[in-house]
């Protein structure tokens, strides 16, 4: 379990990295344009966003609360992998210490 949250921290940490840098090199704003035209940023968007709908549906069944669950999809749609990886990262350490990986999956 130690092993998990660990990883899971670290992933967010490189998202957080990659996108900062690539922030600072290329503004997606600006690029847009560009970035729409290409066949393989269309699939991946419609990879990402049919996914996360999943990802938000087991979410909402799972969180009590509309403001929870509001809250959450927002910030799953807008900060894409860095949300869910945070959100993933919370429940790993809202767990007993000692919850086998079984029980997680």
């Amino acid at each position: 379990m130690v092993a998990l949250r660990v990883l899971t921290a670290i992933a967010w940490l490189w998202m957080l990295w990659v996108i900062v840098a690539t922030s600072l090199e290329s503004n997606l704003f600006v690029e847009w344009q560009n970035l729409s035209a290409i066949p393989w940023m269309r699939a991946t968007l419609w990879d990402f966003y049919l996914t996360m709908s999943l990802v938000v549906l087991w979410m909402w069944r799972h969180e009590p609360g509309w403001a929870s669950r509001l809250c959450w999809t927002l910030a799953f749609l807008l900060l894409g992998s860095l949300g869910t990886l945070f959100y993933f990262w919370l429940h790993l350490m809202r767990l007993p210490k000692h919850t086998s990986l079984k029980d997680v999956f």
